[in-house]
């Protein structure tokens, strides 16, 4: 088992990974397009390293996205400081330097 899997927790290859990585993107997507969003992160909270990881993109080509792959949850990033407040943040910036224009986060804890 590898140490950083939670026991029980599918291999990211599995069929069940792949199908709810699918169903993550799906919900991002539906979810960006409700709200009229021009592209959303996904991301999910291990408590365990306090490490906020990318798990699904909509609408955000790769290299805009990847500064955003991994956040600590003590950054100035939007979805760390929605994560530690526990309420909506809007930003003007992106706390990254990725040039992001007024990025709202929303935890779902």
């Amino acid at each position: 088992m590898c140490p950083n899997r939670p026991e029980g927790a599918e291999p990211e290859s599995s069929p069940a990974a792949g199908a709810r990585a699918r169903a993550l993107a799906l919900a991002l997507r539906q979810a960006t397009a409700s709200v009229g969003g021009r592209g959303a992160l996904l991301h999910q909270w291990d408590p365990g390293t306090g490490r906020l990881t990318l798990v699904a993109v909509d609408g955000v080509d790769a290299e805009a996205a990847r500064p955003w792959a991994e956040l600590r949850e003590e950054q100035d990033a939007p979805p760390s400081c929605a994560l530690r407040r526990g309420v909506l943040v809007q930003a003007a910036g992106d706390g990254l330097g990725t040039g992001a224009a007024g990025p709202v986060a929303l935890p779902l804890i």
